[in-house]
């Protein structure tokens, strides 16, 4: 291998872990947002269910319905979703980050046996 493709691949590698210490914040946040939006969406269709029973509806499952149907559910939902979709997205691009550096690992010590051998 020449010492130009050498380079390279120390470039491409080191972009790689640059690309997941430059994104460890977003990732952490995304991770974040989603899990808190989890929980926000159960207090909130805890708290829609408190207001119907204080308007009179009854039965567990009505009242899962009509929280469930409530537009500020809706709302956390769909946020959710983009959260649940910023993370994967962050985590699979980290993801190949990661086998971008451990393919350059094993490269390279594939060339360091084939050096003993000779």
């Amino acid at each position: 291998m020449s010492d130009i493709e050498n380079i390279e691949r120390e470039k491409d590698v080191s972009n790689a872990a640059n690309f997941i210490r430059d994104n460890a914040r977003k990732f952490a946040v995304a991770k974040a947002e989603s899990i808190y939006l989890e929980h926000y969406r159960t207090a909130l269709r805890g708290d829609l269910i408190k207001e119907l029973i204080k308007s009179g509806i009854k039965g567990a499952e009505t009242l899962k319905a009509y929280a469930e149907a409530d537009e500020k559910y809706k709302t956390v939902l769909r946020g959710w979703r983009e959260a649940i979709a910023d993370y994967e997205e962050l985590r699979l691009l980290v993801k190949a980050a990661e086998l971008k550096i451990e393919l350059f690992r094993t490269k390279a010590s594939t060339q360091r046996a084939e050096m003993n051998l000779r």
